[in-house]
């Protein structure tokens, strides 16, 4: 699971081996990179396949004092920096000491992919392996974005441009850069005709493969298309609620709004006169802005014709997985609040019938607390003590089938109910 029992730092992490728990010694990323290295010196006589994600940057920005050290000193107030593009609004700026914690664990990635390309190098195999690095999204908070529109959550391009290097040898001119319009889902048709392997014909892929790109042929033979992005909290996305449509010069945006309220208007950029998208100019082609939304509409319907995006259940006491750890990560959340007040639901699915151990998590608890537990029809209450981290209910009778769990702290005299921090589910052996 993510977020695990004990696991809440970056340093010395509890991470999943194997699909067992292990406590790692050191920084996260630099133990994500050291097994990398390990895996291809196994490896170096067979093709293989790393897949390497660092987790960093993200919050919370934990980052290695070594690293950090370097930035204590340095001015990285917004204001510090080249004023470019929109202007931020006043108070939304991320502190300079959590920017210096972010370029610290950039710094750190950085020298980590460093290692494993000296890795490939030492081993001579870097002529014959294709590296591509990239990132997800935009900064979560208000700092330096090169002038770019908007952060992480938005469909502006500071929140969907992101930089992808792609190195291969001397099949690639080193410098090289690709003006077009490229996205994440042209990366598995991009490896598939690198390697000469062909595409399954019984999976349709809506990407593209770059190679005539990379190699650095003409883009004229790469004909202009539009891209489009999402985004959306819950179980499902929303047909025209913060989206963009993004063609090889224009882009149609719609911002998000809340639930069940007013769309706002569309916008539409010229990305190749305003790449930092400061004039709206949709109300001057209202056909172009007619002819990018009909697209996306279509796009959306397309995507959404075969997936569904009812949330997957969590199955417990599978002979695969017992016991099993719910983290709110997992679960399903009707409220907006933030801890300690933040709970949720799990989804599950009961495989075997049975008694089952189900153990909370507690938050801090001031005094006795009352914990509750509800999994299908069933609810149970318990009494916790005072300052107890964990609390048991032993031996409830669960049925197979689908169901919801749920478990809450109600504090005496406190009107508020608390989300507990996981959940330990284990099916007793009969």
């Amino acid at each position: 699971p993510s977020d695990p029992p004990g696991g809440g730092s970056y340093t010395n992490p509890i991470l999943q081996h194997n699909g067992a728990p292990e406590r790692a010694s050191g920084y996260c990323s630099d133990v994500y990179t050291t097994a990398a290295i390990e895996f291809i010196a196994r490896n170096d006589s067979r093709p293989f396949f790393v897949y390497l994600p660092f987790n960093c940057i993200h919050d919370p920005l934990e980052a290695p004092a070594k690293e950090l050290a370097g930035y204590k000193t340095s001015e990285l107030e917004l204001a510090s920096f080249p004023q470019i593009g929109p202007k931020v609004p006043p108070g939304f700026a991320q502190p300079a000491a959590a920017v210096a914690r972010a370029y610290a664990m950039a710094t750190n990635l950085d020298a980590n992919v460093g290692r494993l390309l000296d890795a490939l190098d030492s081993r001579g195999l870097a002529k014959d392996t294709i590296v591509m690095f990239l990132t997800d999204n935009g900064p979560a908070d208000f700092r330096f974005n090169a002038g770019l529109r908007g952060k992480k959550g938005s469909v502006f391009e500071g929140g969907i441009r992101v930089p992808c290097y792609v190195r291969w040898g001397d099949h690639f001119t080193a410098g090289r850069v690709v003006e077009r319009n490229t996205a994440h889902i042209d990366l598995t048709p991009t490896l598939l005709e690198a390697c000469g392997v062909p595409q399954p014909a019984n999976v349709h892929l809506d990407g593209r493969s770059l190679l005539p790109l990379l190699k650095g042929e003409s883009p004229a033979s790469w004909p202009d298309r539009t891209l489009y992005f999402q985004w959306h909290r819950g179980d499902a996305p929303e047909l025209g609620r913060a989206f963009a449509a993004l063609g090889e010069r224009y882009k149609l945006v719609r911002l998000d709004y809340p639930a069940g309220g007013k769309a706002p208007p569309l916008k539409l950029f010229d990305l190749q006169e305003d790449p930092l998208e400061l004039r709206d100019i949709a109300k001057d082609h209202p056909d172009l802005v007619r002819a990018m939304y009909e697209g996306y509409t279509a796009w959306f319907r397309d995507v959404s014709a075969t997936r569904g995006y009812a949330p997957p259940r969590i199955h417990l006491g599978s002979e695969r997985e017992n016991p099993v750890v719910l983290t709110p990560q997992d679960w399903r959340e009707e409220t907006g609040e933030t801890p300690p007040e933040r709970r949720g639901h799990w989804e599950v699915d009961v495989k075997r019938p049975g008694r089952y151990d189900i153990t909370f998590r507690l938050r801090p608890l001031p005094t006795a607390s009352r914990v509750e537990l509800k999994i299908g029809e069933t609810r149970l209450g318990k009494t916790a003590a005072a300052g107890a981290e964990t609390l048991e209910f032993e031996g409830v009778p669960l049925a197979v089938g689908p169901a919801r769990l749920e478990g809450w702290i109600e504090v005496e005299n406190d009107p508020r109910l608390y989300g507990v921090r996981d959940a330990t589910v284990r099916r007793l052996e009969d």
